[in-house]
């Protein structure tokens, strides 16, 4: 087992396939990022036109960067979220293979196909693939990068016990005990980017260390200005608001790519992002929940995308509040109330979204169906619309009071509870201002807080700086296994980022599930998502998914006010990719994925 030392931050990135991420709005100035890479430096979508000798359209793919570029960190190692590139890393590197959310199936990539026998997992790699330095990709760059992860904490090392390459293209995981629902998800969606020749002597110090602290942060903090790709395009420079790619000639499937540049400009706000698209300036943007009015702006050749999420945004109650945090005097009964109290439909209604949860569980709609069964109509339902009557029995049986139309705690003091969020989501601040809205309504102090993004997802969330805070149930990529949500959201296992969760170990919650007046036990949650992970039997993964959905159900470190579904827009002037009534189409980032297997293309 590693060495932990003192406790530093040892999150590199959710190990699951798709990552999900999200669009870090920090603010910095503009400029026109002229660079050799990547056109002329205007802001005009699919620069070019002409065809070269090879038949490949001189055009550029403009698409947004998600962060300040002038602070972009391509070691995908460093846990600072608001320096690693986002998704446009998609068109640098690429994984093992890449989750068809709406189909549920993997396409692979690097891999040429990837077998489970037992606790063995066999995954053999294409040949034809090299770095963007010449230099062929081997097995041995992905278990140096596998290897590296295990120090860091990722989520494979739950149930891996090894990883080795027996030739040049064939990788061996051998696990204990393991729930085969994990497998694959671990291990095939993230980028291969760990070089051997770049990183393996930071994998001999930890190896040399047992993963010392300074061996960790060595790792982690090592600057990368200019990364060795593998996948279609490879950076050519890098400006403060713009990064330039140029086609890789020698990429594994360059037969599909048949344009030559891709440009992604940061945007420090929403709104210069929808006057941008709305200007036909951009010719991809993703992961961006567009308001009708601004989609409904749109020239006509844009596209919609809308992929199943399995996630979407959370009330997250803050584990250090001395109102509604973990220790808190009364704090279950307050939070309790605000479940009962809280119009679930119209904060939907504010926001670009699918459905309310008729369950507060920790998992998604689908998730509830499959694995709740007939214990579903035992867990306790606090409803869609407000239910504002059994709230406020609640707070007075607890000893509250009102006074002035203010709610009174029973040590004399008046009920307040702030909400932050993050403040460059422009076009869902109506959401997040309405959950104090609805607390003011109902008697409780509260304000809306917005927070600069990259505070509200560095301090204020990693350092769990509120009482209430509008952060999400992000992170499960696309995945509706409960293990991923869980694992993300709930315990200590990983910790607390965009991807937030409470870094609380142990709830007291009544048992058995399914009876509330049930005698209290200690659940310790930590115990019960590793032990899904290693759950080889169904049998034995129910049992432990509804105990930890109850704990979630009764215990309430969050509220799942609305599942949503992951947004993306393409354009369809100078690019041809598949009808919108299409599965393929619907997988996250589509534009970093349909030109690989050829079903996105510039046309002539």
């Amino acid at each position: 087992m590693p060495n932990s030392g003192s406790r530093i931050s040892r999150r590199t990135f959710v190990a699951s396939a798709g990552t999900t991420g999200i669009v870090t709005l920090a603010g910095c100035s503009s400029s026109d990022g002229n660079g050799d890479g990547g056109g002329t430096g205007d802001n005009d979508a699919a620069q070019g036109g002409g065809e070269t000798a090879e038949g490949v359209v001189d055009r550029t793919f403009h698409m947004q960067g998600g962060i300040d570029f002038s602070k972009v960190n391509w070691n995908m190692f460093n846990p600072k979220g608001d320096t690693t590139p986002q998704r446009l890393r998609w068109m640098v590197w690429d994984p093992l293979a890449r989750l068809k959310q709406q189909q549920q199936e993997y396409e692979p990539l690097l891999a040429k196909d990837f077998t489970l026998d037992g606790t063995t997992a066999t995954i053999n790699l294409r040949e034809d693939y090299t770095w963007h330095d010449g230099d062929p990709l081997t097995s041995a760059d992905v278990v140096t990068q596998w290897r590296i992860q295990k120090y860091l904490e990722a989520p494979m090392w739950d149930f891996a016990q090894s990883v080795s390459a027996p030739d040049d293209y064939t990788v061996k995981i051998e696990m204990n005990e393991v729930n085969p629902e994990v497998v694959w998800p671990s291990f095939l969606g993230n980028e291969i980017f760990a070089k051997k020749s770049e990183y393996g002597t930071f994998l001999e110090e930890l190896e040399s260390s047992d993963g010392s602290d300074k061996a960790v942060q060595a790792v982690q903090e090592h600057q990368v200005g200019t990364p060795i790709g593998n996948g279609p395009f490879e950076v050519t420079d890098v400006g403060q608001d713009v990064v330039n790619l140029k086609r890789f000639p020698d990429y594994a499937r360059a037969d599909n790519i048949n344009w030559s540049n891709v440009k992604a400009t940061f945007y420090p706000e929403e709104k210069t992002l929808y006057q941008a698209a709305i200007g036909d300036e951009l010719d991809g943007i993703d992961f961006v929940q567009m308001p009708d009015n601004i989609i409904n702006q749109l020239p006509d050749h844009w596209e919609a995308v809308r992929v199943p999420g399995f996630e979407g945004p959370m009330i997250a109650f803050g584990p250090k509040s001395d109102v509604v945090g973990e220790n808190a005097e009364n704090a279950g009964v307050i939070r309790t109330a605000i479940a009962y109290m809280f119009d679930f439909e119209q904060f939907t209604s504010l926001i670009n979204s699918e459905d309310v949860p008729a369950i507060q569980s920790g998992m998604s709609i689908s998730a509830n169906e499959k694995f709740l069964g007939d214990k579903a109509s035992d867990f306790t339902r606090y409803g869609k619309a407000a239910k504002t009557d059994k709230a406020t029995q609640i707070l007075e049986d607890a000893g509250f009071s009102k006074k002035n139309g203010t709610w009174m705690r029973p040590n004399g003091k008046p009920l307040e509870l702030p909400v932050k969020f993050p403040a460059g989501w422009t076009g869902d601040r109506p959401a997040w201002q309405n959950v104090a809205d609805q607390f003011k309504q109902f008697g409780i102090n509260s304000e809306g807080q917005p927070v600069e993004n990259s505070t509200f997802f560095g301090p204020t969330i990693e350092k769990h700086d509120f009482e209430v805070a509008i952060a999400g149930t992000w992170g499960v990529a696309g995945q509706p296994y409960p293990y991923f949500g869980f694992r993300t959201n709930l315990g200590t296992l990983t910790e607390p980022a965009y991807q937030y969760n409470p870094e609380v170990k142990e709830y007291e919650v009544p048992m058995p599930v399914g009876n509330p007046d049930g005698d209290t036990r200690t659940v310790n949650v930590d115990d019960k998502i590793q032990a899904l992970g290693k759950a080889s039997e169904p049998k034995e993964a129910k049992r432990l998914i509804r105990e930890l959905a109850w704990t979630v159900n009764q215990a309430l470190p969050y509220l799942q006010p609305t599942e949503g579904f992951n947004q993306h827009f393409i354009t369809r002037d100078q690019w041809s990719f598949p009808s919108s009534d299409s599965a393929l189409l619907k997988t996250n980032v589509p534009f970093t994925f349909l030109p690989k297997i050829g079903e996105m293309q510039a046309t002539k």
